[in-house]
């Protein structure tokens, strides 16, 4: 469904969770065929949370809005 997108968090600590290491945040619209990923310094919540609204001005184009 175009305007539906998958989001995953991936952490890249190489076998060793313990410290802080970098996580890709990957946004995909499977439907339009775009997908975007960012480099996080942390998981922290707020990280994440401000990169995704970061993300929204570049892909408001790429992300139809649904009418109803």
């Amino acid at each position: 469904m175009p305007g539906f997108v998958e989001i995953d968090l991936i952490g890249h600590e190489g076998g060793n969770s313990r410290g802080e290491f970098c996580f890709a945040l990957d946004i995909t619209n499977i439907a339009a065929g775009w997908s975007e990923t960012r480099s996080l310094r942390n998981k922290a919540p707020r990280n994440v949370r401000s990169d995704l609204f970061r993300h929204r001005p570049r892909a408001a184009k790429k992300w139809p809005r649904r009418e109803n």
